[in-house]
């Protein structure tokens, strides 16, 4: 049987009274808070559009979530960075000349990307699912821990096929800044004076701070990436795609570009693009590098009101 939905002008109250004791509902949610949960998501959901107050909501708390991978994973790209910049200091202090051969090897770089997406992909996938298991009937419901290894699976492909895209991007700037850096420093008169323990730590200091811009700037831009891209696997393992639409969540700080802006609250279809700055883009995280580079948006994935029951 159907999960019931509100008629023409039926109220929230209205509705959810008659919803909490409806057979279908009882049977497929037997908790009654849960029940309860369920009915407001229904009422919620009644049109094919998503409110301004659950658009709002998910996303804030998408944007709690990631604040705090963010926050975890800029020091484990520093240490990365730092590790790598490390490397020609030493072998600097040693000979006396940096070899870049030695420092952002592909396989060090692609290993980050692949740490960085299994561990934010698994958050938000977890997250996801969890936010949205009100909606998933008794029948279907699991715990998400048993999508975990797809999911990791899923990310670390995902990971390595976006590291192939970006790698040498990052490898040229990082040892373009460490020629430009070094170059600096070797002309400084002061430098040439120093001993090499003061000269390692004027440099080490140096790409510390380097280390750490760099990292923000990378992480930033790619938890977006692989956040959405996780959030709709977890929607995928749930919902069937033609019974799912997305919406262009865009966070109203000041600090957005004026056509993210502009994207704000589009709503589509799963399989129909978003237009944004006159790009189609699937979801948030993709597309150019004038919409994805440091990007904070969110796209919210939600079935449609006539796909639940």
């Amino acid at each position: 049987m159907p999960l019931p939905k509100p008629r023409k002008g039926e109220g929230l109250n209205e509705f959810v009274g008659r919803c909490v004791i409806d057979p279908t509902m009882t049977s497929e949610f037997p908790n009654k808070d849960q029940r309860l949960a369920v009915c407001n998501s229904l009422h919620e959901q009644s049109s094919e559009t998503l409110s301004k107050a659950f658009g709002d909501k998910y996303r804030d708390a998408f944007e709690r979530q990631r604040q705090m991978t963010e926050s975890r994973n800029i020091r484990n790209v520093q240490s990365i960075y730092f590790n790598e910049y490390n490397k020609a200091i030493t072998e600097f202090l040693r000979s006396g000349t940096f070899n870049q051969a030695i420092v952002f090897q592909d396989d060090v770089l692609t290993m980050m990307y692949v740490n960085l997406f299994v561990d934010t992909g698994l958050h938000f996938a977890n997250w996801y699912y969890n936010s949205f298991e009100i909606l998933i009937t008794k029948a279907e419901r699991r715990s998400p821990l048993i999508y975990n290894r797809q999911w990791e699976l899923q990310f670390t492909h995902y990971a390595k096929e976006v590291a192939g895209i970006n790698i040498r991007l990052l490898k040229g700037t990082a040892l373009d800044t460490l020629k430009k850096v070094t170059a600096k420093l070797l002309q400084d008169p002061e430098f040439q004076r120093m001993g090499a323990i003061e000269q390692g730590r004027v440099l080490r200091s140096r790409f510390k701070m380097i280390s750490m811009y760099q990292a923000e700037r990378i992480v930033r831009t790619e938890t977006t990436t692989i956040a959405n891209y996780a959030t709709e696997q977890s929607a995928l393992t749930v919902f069937p795609k033609e019974k799912l639409m997305k919406r262009w969540s865009t966070s109203l700080d000041g600090r957005e570009r004026l056509w993210h802006n502009a994207a704000n609250n589009q709503e589509r279809d799963y399989s129909q693009p978003f237009d944004v700055g006159g790009e189609a883009i699937h979801r948030a995280g993709e597309g150019s590098g004038k919409n994805r580079i440091n990007c904070r948006c969110a796209t919210i994935w939600i079935p449609k009101a006539s796909s639940l029951g």
